[in-house]
Order: structure tokens, then C-alpha cells, then sequence
């Protein structure tokens, strides 16, 4: 496939989840790669990760989510 520059073809890929591989260029496998270990370190096992927004943290709260009353 053709795409207008390397951020529309990343943008791109991205929405086909695991169903697609891009071969090349090097750099698009590479950008596809960080937002892949970012996007893992996000949902690790771990959990939330202190200081990022979420549910009970303070910060920007998601449509639908209930605010916590204050101990």
C-alpha cells in the first residue's frame, strides 16, 4: 500500500492491530515498535501507573466514569 508520509502510514497500520506487518520502510517499523512497547508498558501487569490520569487519580476522567467521593 501507498501512504501520503510516514505518520499517515503508522496512523494506518495501527488501526489493523496484530493483522498487519509493515516490512518496510525501517523507520515506519520503528515507530510502529515504540508506540507497541509504550502501548505495552501502559496495560503491563502491573496496573496503573502512578502519576498518569485515570479513575481515582485526579486527573482527566474518562466519559461515564464516576467521580470518588474524598475520603
Amino acid at each position: 500500500m501507498t501512504y501520503q508520509d510516514l505518520r499517515h502510514a503508522e496512523w494506518a497500520l495501527w488501526q489493523l492491530g496484530p493483522d498487519a506487518e509493515a516490512l518496510t520502510p525501517p523507520e515506519l517499523r520503528t515507530a510502529l515498535r515504540e508506540r507497541a512497547v509504550a502501548m505495552a508498558g501502559r496495560y503491563g501487569e502491573q496496573g496503573p501507573s502512578r502519576g498518569r490520569a485515570g479513575p481515582g487519580s485526579g486527573g482527566r476522567r474518562t466519559r461515564g466514569t464516576p467521580r470518588r467521593a474524598a475520603p
